[in-house]
Order: structure tokens, then sequence, then C-alpha cells
């Protein structure tokens, strides 16, 4: 599940995979057939088809947008909650807000990190949350999207509802993402988690570190790298914690080599001590590391660099 929030976006052209071509006289808020338009293989259908879609942005005429969420294609759907999203009047933002709504979700072949249609369907409450995101956020999105949620509805609704509150960033979010951890699908809680790590806040970072010893490997993956997200201040116990007691190998070695990219001569004791790891991948890890925040090149043998720290400590610690 690759999901994700980015920065604020134009009015976009969306590409639409149809091979249905309109003639260019549509109304001029008939959306979806604009939409089609905007395919069409002659460069002034197409602008003329882009200038009606601005004209009904400019007017307010939201309603338009709303009734082509009843169409039969799908990508026409997400083309208007993306128009619709970039609609600044009121009545426009509050009817963009009811779609975040339980009962008004869809699952849509379109991909809201990419802007981009896509081959695996996605919760519609992502793309509206991410339209929030992406131009003003609203104080009451959150009230909408919670209202009816439930950790007891279909894993898949579940899923979305987790990924719309990363995508809104609201903390208010967080008790509903910490039950949804508990949940017994694995998918579930890995979009909880991945939620937790857009979302700010000691609750959230709370959360998430109740799950480091998740049985499943990937969900605690998942955690470091929803702890990666955060300032090193906040994340850095935690992912020592993984470099030094995680049962699988690969995580601590991950763990590691995290730490050892960002944490300077400071990290040097820490790592001295990993390396006694009974994994020879995570001891080459740990000697790298230790090689990275020294500049020298002792090897694995843990009493040489021991050795070394004592004479070399004082310095490198005035340095920090």
């Amino acid at each position: 599940m690759g999901r994700c929030f980015a920065s604020r976006c134009a009015p976009l052209a969306l590409v639409l995979s149809v091979c249905l071509i309109l003639s260019s006289c549509a109304p001029a808020d008939d959306v979806e057939a604009l939409f089609y338009e905007l395919d069409h293989p002659d460069h002034e259908v197409r602008l003329e088809a882009e200038e009606r879609l601005a004209q009904i942005m400019r007017d307010g005429r939201y309603d338009s947008f709303l009734r082509a969420l009843e169409s039969d294609n799908l990508l026409i759907r997400a083309n208007s909650i993306v128009y619709l999203g970039q609609m600044p009047q009121p009545d426009a933002r509050r009817a963009l807000r009811s779609l975040l709504a339980v009962d008004r979700r869809m699952m849509l072949p379109y991909n809201p990190v990419q802007m981009e249609p896509s081959s695996e369907p996605v919760d519609s409450r992502v793309l509206v949350a991410t339209m929030f995101q992406r131009t003003e956020a609203d104080p009451e999105a959150i009230t909408t999207l919670l209202e009816d949620a439930s950790v007891e509805q279909e894993p898949e609704a579940v899923i979305g509802t987790c990924l719309a509150i990363g995508a809104l960033e609201d903390a208010r979010g967080v008790p509903f993402l910490t039950a949804a951890t508990g949940h017994t699908e694995v998918d579930v809680v890995r979009a909880a988690i991945e939620a937790l790590g857009h979302v700010g806040g000691p609750e959230a970072l709370a959360a998430l570190i109740g799950m480091l010893e998740h049985p499943s490997r990937l969900v605690r993956i998942d955690v470091m790298s929803a702890l990666d997200l955060r300032p090193r201040s906040e994340s850095e116990d935690a992912i020592r914690s993984l470099g030094s007691t995680d049962e699988a190998p690969d995580i601590r070695r991950a763990a590691i080599e995290k730490l050892a990219h960002s944490g300077g001569p400071g990290i040097v004791p820490y790592l001295i001590e990993r390396l006694d790891d009974p994994d020879s991948s995570v001891r080459l890890a740990v000697v790298a590391g230790l090689e990275r925040a020294t500049g020298k090149a002792l090897g694995p043998d843990a009493a040489a660099w021991k050795a070394w720290w004592s004479k070399n400590e004082s310095s490198f610690n005035a340095a920090l």
C-alpha cells in the first residue's frame, strides 16, 4: 500500500483511459462530457473543455461535480473529487466534506499520492482527505470522517478510515488509529501504523512505540518507517530498541543503518555494544556505522573499538 500526502496542487487535467470521444458541444455544466473531452484528439476541443471546467469552478457550481459522482466511469468520479476539492467556496467545501462520511465511500482506481489513475482501487475518502490537505484544512473534516466509523466495520472500510485520518494529519483521529492497531487483520494494523506516522503529537508516538513488539514482522517494519518520519529526538530510543532486541535480523540491521546514518559520534557506544549481535549481516552494518561515525577502520573487534573509544570519547563528546 503505497500512500502518502503532498503539497498544494493546481487544477488537474487528468488523462482518462477511455476510448469514447464526445463532440465539442457538451453543455457547459455537463462535467462528465467535459472530462471525456479533456482526452479529445483536437487541441481546441481540449482547451475549450478546460475553460468550461474552470468556469464551473469559478462560478461555484459544485453540484455539477456532485452529479458526475454518479457516473459509471470510476475515473470520472475521481476526477470530480479532484476538481471539487479545489473549489474555495464555502458550499463547495461543505459538499467535499460530506464525501468523508462512511456511507459516501467508493473504491476508485486512483492513487491519491501520485494523483493519477491506478490499477489498485483506493477508498474515495482518502482522496477527499488528501484534497483538504493539499488545499485548505477543514476543522470539521475529522468529525464527519469519524461520525459513523468503527473498527468493527469491514476491514476495507477501516483501512480507508485510517488512511484518510493520516491524510488529514489530525491528531483527533489517534484514538481510532490506536484502536485499529489491535485489529486481527494485519492489513488494518499496517494502515493504522502508516497513518500514525503522519500524525504528530505524543499520543501518536505512544501508539507507535506500543507496537514495537507486534508479532508481525511487516508491522514492525512499518513502525520503524513511521518513527523515521518523526524528529530524531522523539524516535531514536524506539529505533535503538528495534536495533537491539527485535527478533528479525533484517529489522535490527535496518534500525542500525538508520541510526548510523543520522546519529553522529553520539551513537558510537551503542554501536560498539551491538558488535556482539548473533547475525553476521547485522555485525557488518554495525562496523560500517562505526566507520562512518568515527572515520576509523578497526574491523569487527569489539575490544579494539572499546579501547579506542575509552581514549577518544572526550574529544568526540566535545564536538557534539
